[in-house]
């Protein structure tokens, strides 16, 4: 299997709190987080080949079960293939 990533992150903190005199404070407060991710995973197997090879381009009505061997080399990966 191969595993690729992206991920970026951001992260505010705002607090605002009273020290008054007395019984009466406050505590008030904010907090934003903004984050985004890629993530490419794939799994290789001669097993599958086989199997998909074996079983020819078949895809049933819905264009579901599609057989598909991805033909470029593993490390020339471009993320098109299925």
């Amino acid at each position: 299997d191969r595993s690729e990533a992206r991920s970026e992150q951001w992260a505010q903190e705002i607090r605002l709190n009273s020290s008054f005199d007395g019984p009466l404070n406050f505590n008030l407060g904010a907090n934003y987080l903004s984050y985004e991710t890629t993530e490419n995973y794939y799994v290789f197997s001669n097993l599958f080949t086989i199997a998909a090879l074996s079983e020819g381009p078949y895809c049933d009505a819905k264009g579901v079960g599609c057989a598909y061997i991805d033909p470029n080399p593993i490390d020339k990966i471009n993320g098109e293939g299925h």
